[in-house]
């Protein structure tokens, strides 16, 4: 993108190259001013809000996305504690030998364990790297059994979770190698989340990082808002290609809303 820069979208005209959400130049066929009505997205990162349509994408810092994926899972409600003890204070021997690899940040990223993840008791939880490691033991091979793992991990992938499983046995005779997959999953899942990607804005959500400005800068999102709008003059930059999804809508003045 050398010799590129922002402009406002009212500053656009027909043969301007614009960069797509696929990060290619692609020239403008025509300038096209329509009037809008209907939902319009608030991004707030400071002062006041940049509103946009729904469909527009956003440059943001890549995380794990689902569109049931609601929470972080960082907090850990006083409803579960009395069971988490529990849990703790039981685990099996293969629990405690991989505890002992996962605890502190052996595994370049902190570890919790027994923590929950919605209606469910994870056995190892890493936020930062959006991660789940589940053992399995010898009552986990009845159907009935199966049947709970596969909803367990069915439900947290559907929240962006990764879910690694492992038995028991592979844990107490072959400990080097699980902690390696461990570590490297951890790693390929912060990693990531350096790079960017392209997302529409009815999907972001307060805490996502935003790319603006340029050179890019990165700014948090401290909030996201939905609201109806009318009365708002619309342009969309057209290529050959459609880019439906590269525009930005401007107040109108009031003697053009009317």
């Amino acid at each position: 993108m050398a010799g590129a820069a922002l402009r406002p979208i009212e500053a656009l005209a027909p043969a301007d190259l614009l960069y797509a959400p696929d990060g290619q130049p692609y020239r403008a066929g025509r300038i096209i001013t329509r009037r809008y009505q209907g939902e319009m997205v608030a991004l707030t990162t400071g002062g006041d809000a940049l509103w946009v349509t729904p469909a527009t994408q956003v440059l943001v810092r890549w995380r794990p996305r689902h569109p049931r994926a609601v929470c972080d899972w960082g907090g850990s409600p006083l409803a579960s504690l009395t069971r988490r003890q529990e849990l703790r204070r039981d685990a099996n021997r293969a629990e405690r030998t991989l505890w002992g690899r996962l605890r502190g940040t052996q595994m370049g990223t902190k570890f919790r364990r027994q923590h929950p993840i919605g209606p469910f008791i994870a056995d190892f939880y890493s936020r930062a790297a959006h991660l789940v490691v589940e053992l399995d033991g010898d009552t986990h091979s009845t159907t009935e059994a199966q049947a709970h793992d596969a909803a367990r991990t069915l439900y947290m992938e559907s929240q962006g979770l990764l879910v690694l499983r492992f038995a028991n046995h592979q844990v107490l005779t072959d400990l080097d190698a699980v902690s390696a997959g461990i570590f490297d999953a951890c790693r390929d899942r912060i990693a990531g989340q350096e790079s960017v990607e392209w997302v529409a804005a009815r999907d972001l959500a307060a805490g996502d990082t935003v790319l603006a400005g340029w050179p890019l800068g990165a700014a948090e999102l401290r909030a996201v808002a939905v609201e109806r709008a009318d009365g708002l003059v619309c342009r969309s930059a057209a290529s050959g290609i459609s880019l439906a999804t590269q525009h930005g809508c401007l107040r109108a003045p009031q003697s053009e809303a009317r």
